[in-house]
């Protein structure tokens, strides 16, 4: 074959779909994927803070002041007279501090830090679901019209054929224009039918490229889904996230009222220094060690453990319900499955019916037996059952998949 004609036969040749391949492509593109990065970015900076509390901390401080009066010694004073504080001040001072021990606090932190993270990530699994969702109703809409379409056309070719036959039998004086004009109406009915199909089967096209991010030129072909696999809902990792989250905020509550220890140093230098009687100024430092606890808060670290508790309560009773909307979904889906599974059954002996009656009602008409409009109701009826064997099939097909998505696969 000539290289630039097997160039333009591969460039004409429509794109090919499948629908995991769409369903990844609009998890990769939607807008709230951008969230991702965002929800790590966060979780590294609270990171960072909880390790700060157990970096040393470092102060400049400086002080200047003056003071109408100071404490004086009234006591006679060997050798002169007593010795009397300066009423002016200045200092400059460099403090660090160091926790050595928060009872926990910088662990529960971190904890909590992880569990926002997941329950972020959770919901984000869950919006993204129902992105999916609507990727799996704009592909199964098209595919359906689709077939549709296919049904449409050879109904529309045959009456184009007969409505041709017809014409020339009116032209060699053998027909009527009656009989001409029947199918010509029939035919122009057909394809306004298809058109409309058409025209509903781009708008689901539209909607698929916009959900999936991606592109192609002309109509592309959608393959058959393969068999659904359930999957876990992402809903249930948000109420997991959320009972660590409450548990991390049980141990911080506990960890506010545990000792804390912190070592401390002070370098100055001013007057007056450590000797208040001193008028010179001069280096002077302080180092220790202090100890904080909390022994009595009037209560709130037992409000606390009560509002983390109802909270554990209300996640719980929240579950609850998501669980018994997916069982009313799932049952729902099955009823649709069973449905669909029934009507196919009554489908496949409606059609071999059908196509009898229409191919003896075809013979009939051509011997002059009977009328069009007697093989047109035949015909019509035929192309409403085949129509409907469609609609049931990708019906099923898409009861099966959301199906799978509620957790279950079984009807």
């Amino acid at each position: 074959m000539n290289p630039i004609l097997l160039l333009w036969v591969l460039a004409a040749a429509p794109d090919t779909l499948h629908l995991p391949d769409l369903l990844a492509s609009a998890r990769a593109t939607w807008p709230a994927t951008d969230r991702v990065e965002l929800i790590q970015a966060l979780r590294a900076v609270d990171l960072a803070e909880a390790r700060a509390s157990h970096t040393p901390a470092l102060t400049l401080g400086g002080l200047a002041q003056y003071q109408s009066d100071v404490t004086e010694i009234a006591l006679p004073f060997p050798g002169g007279n007593a010795p009397v504080q300066p009423k002016d001040r200045y200092v400059l001072s460099l403090d660090l501090r160091q926790t050595l021990w928060d009872g926990g606090m910088a662990r529960s932190q971190r904890n909590m830090t992880d569990a926002r993270t997941a329950i972020s990530s959770a919901e984000l699994d869950v919006r993204l679901e129902q992105v999916e969702r609507w990727v799996e109703e704009a592909y199964f809409s098209a595919a359906l019209l689709g077939t549709r379409l296919q049904v449409l056309a050879a109904f529309r070719d045959e009456l184009e054929t007969r409505m041709r036959q017809a014409e020339t039998r009116v032209r060699n004086g053998s027909g009527s224009q009656a009989q001409a004009d029947t199918w010509h109406v029939e035919w122009l009915m057909a394809g306004q039918r298809h058109d409309e199909a058409e025209r509903q089967r781009q708008a689901a096209l539209n909607r698929l490229a916009i959900l999936s991010g991606r592109h192609w030129v002309g109509v592309p072909v959608l393959m058959e889904p393969d068999a659904a696999v359930p999957g876990a809902r992402p809903e249930l990792r948000v109420f997991e996230a959320r009972r660590r989250e409450l548990q991390a905020r049980h141990t911080q509550v506990r960890a506010d009222r545990m000792p804390q220890v912190a070592a401390f140093g002070t370098a100055a230098y001013g007057k007056p220094g450590l000797d208040l009687f001193s008028d010179t100024f001069k280096p002077w430092y302080v180092v220790g060690v202090q100890v904080r606890w909390s022994l009595w808060d009037q209560g709130r670290s037992a409000r606390s453990h009560t509002r983390l508790e109802l909270a554990r309560r209300e996640t719980a009773v929240a579950e609850a319900e998501a669980r018994r909307q997916w069982e009313l979904e799932a049952e729902r889906w099955k009823a649709e499955i069973a449905t669909a599974e029934a009507a196919l059954d009554r489908d496949r002996a409606i059609l071999e019916l059908r196509g009898r009656l229409v191919a003896h009602m075809a013979t009939r008409l051509d011997a002059g037996a009977a009328t069009e409009t007697d093989y047109l109701a035949e015909r019509q009826a035929e192309l409403r059952a085949r129509l409907d064997r469609e609609l049931h099939a990708w019906n099923l097909r898409y009861a099966r998949h959301q199906l799978a998505r509620t957790g279950t696969l079984q009807p």
